[in-house]
């Protein structure tokens, strides 16, 4: 196979719950909906807020995580890329 940038690899969910439909619908999503929307021009502090009000309870580890994951999520992954 001939590619060329990324290969990304997303979960449909706890056991795949959610494979079915991302298949059908061709798109990929991330939880975290308690922190509302996220867009790729949101600053890293205000995402970083947003998450420590939604999920106070999260350990200094998935603080650190989850906000990363979420960025790259926003800011790498570009609508109309496809799946091969």
């Amino acid at each position: 196979m001939d590619r060329t940038g990324p290969i990304w690899i997303v979960g449909a969910g706890e056991r795949a719950a959610y494979v079915d439909e991302f298949l059908q619908e061709g798109v990929v999503a991330i939880g975290w909906s308690d922190a509302g929307p996220v867009e790729a021009t949101m600053p890293d502090e205000d995402l970083d807020r947003r998450l420590a009000t939604a999920y106070p309870d999260e350990k200094e580890g998935w603080r650190r995580v989850a906000p990363a994951m979420i960025r790259r999520f926003a800011r790498e992954i570009h609508p109309g890329e496809r799946r091969n």
